[in-house]
């Protein structure tokens, strides 16, 4: 099955949000694929931050269960794309595995824009809230570039 990853820094905020959203716009268009999110100083078992648990159950989704994952090389090689939150992250991806390069995007690159998506996190839950749009819109516009099978598009990245 088609994996997607999204990377970010404590995996508690931005790729669990990514995951959540991404797993939930994939599923609205038929599309199967595992969505895994990591952090690259992430720690084992962790809790999602309660500001982004409290959004995404504003969007209907739930984080409550999500537990934190370091990012490791095993999952980079599981991955068919990685989708990081900022450049930072894609330079740690590069780091750990370098043939990875060529599947790493920045999130906003793979969609043709610039700019990182910005840590929301020890701000207040209005820049959670800010945060779950961007990525929401991001989504949905790299969830069109996926090669992903059941997509009435057909567009590839």
């Amino acid at each position: 099955m088609y994996t997607i990853l999204l990377v970010c820094t404590g995996n508690t905020c931005r790729s669990p949000m990514a995951q959540a959203l991404l797993r939930e716009i994939l599923a609205r268009r038929g599309v199967e694929a595992r969505v895994l999110s990591a952090g690259i100083a992430a720690s084992a078992g962790g809790s999602a931050s309660p500001e982004a648990v409290q959004v995404m159950q504003e969007h209907g989704l739930d984080l409550s269960g999500h537990s934190t994952t370091p990012l490791t090389v095993a999952l980079i090689d599981e991955a068919d794309v990685i989708l990081t939150m900022s450049e930072r992250h894609k330079e740690a991806v590069r780091a750990m595995k370098p043939q990875a390069i060529e599947k790493t995007f920045c999130l906003t690159e793979f969609v043709g824009e610039t700019g990182d998506v910005e840590d929301p996190f020890g701000r207040d839950v209005e820049a959670y809230r800010k945060t779950a749009e961007l990525l929401r819109a991001l989504l949905e516009k790299a969830a069109d570039r996926l090669p992903l099978s059941g997509q009435g598009n057909g567009v590839n990245a």
